[in-house]
């Protein structure tokens, strides 16, 4: 494991290790919608929004492994998700062969490098499982200090040493600093304690209840090596329902992406 769990987002966000430095432009990319459809075992995706830049060199592609996108499936971190990108425009991407299971909770980063920056989105694949579920996340402060209200239904009860400023196996906070890259110019985390990792920046939690979880800012080895969050930046917040009989892997999760306002 390497320090802060980049070991892990590494693997997660492949694509995104060859990152370019420089301004950012003010519109940036955006994923309005995904639509899931199962297909033979996987699943298909279409996804729709704006300032996705012309299609990357590669593209179309099977077994994709390009540096402008990534689909990460949450419980499953060691374990890299196959698809192939049929078409790609500045408004929609198609996705075919995603290897993902039904009800999994996924991720998606998308970069137009053009813009030299970053669309996220998150939610869960069709299937059975009554997952949780994030219906809106707001934002207040800045910084260290940067509040984040979680609001839903199906979190669970609050994890032990909550409140408090921990690591926990049920949430991770991901962020891309394309305000102002780090040394390592990766996404990096913070919060999370599972699936062998433990990232060394921590989160402040208030509270947490089955539909709301209240975070008053960061701890731990926040502000070194470019682990800072930037208004602007873009964000996906893992999240498994707690107690859970395997945390931070398997049973109901679900995922949300966005930017930090």
């Amino acid at each position: 494991m390497t320090r802060n769990g980049i070991g892990r987002l590494a693997a997660a966000f492949l694509p995104f290790l060859l990152w370019s430095q420089g301004s950012v432009a003010t519109a940036p990319p955006r994923i309005s919608k995904v639509k899931f459809v199962a297909s033979g075992g996987t699943f298909n995706a279409t996804i729709s929004g704006l300032q996705f830049g012309t299609a990357p060199s590669g593209v179309p592609c099977t077994a994709c492994s390009i540096p402008e996108f990534s689909i990460t499936a949450i419980a499953h971190l060691a374990d890299a998700v196959s698809y192939n990108i049929t078409a790609w425009t500045n408004t929609s991407i198609t996705v075919t062969g995603i290897n993902a299971a039904a009800s999994d909770a996924v991720s998606i980063a998308l970069k137009n490098d053009a813009l030299k920056n970053v669309a996220t989105w998150g939610g869960t694949l069709p299937g059975k499982v009554k997952n949780p579920k994030i219906t809106k996340i707001t934002f207040s402060g800045s910084g260290a200090t940067l509040h984040i209200t979680i609001a839903g239904t199906g979190f669970g009860s609050a994890p032990a040493g909550i409140p408090g400023t921990t690591d926990v196996p049920y949430l991770n906070f991901v962020e891309w600093n394309v305000k102002a890259p780090g040394p390592y110019n990766y996404p990096w985390g913070a919060g999370w304690d599972a699936q062998g990792y433990k990232d060394t920046a921590t989160l402040k939690y208030t509270s947490w209840t089955s539909t709301q979880i209240v975070i008053s800012g960061f701890g731990g080895a926040y502000g070194t090596d470019g682990f800072t969050s930037k208004a602007g930046d873009p964000y996906v917040i893992w999240l498994w329902q707690t107690p859970g009989s395997d945390p931070g892997s398997t049973g109901p999760q679900t995922a949300y992406g966005g930017r930090v306002p």
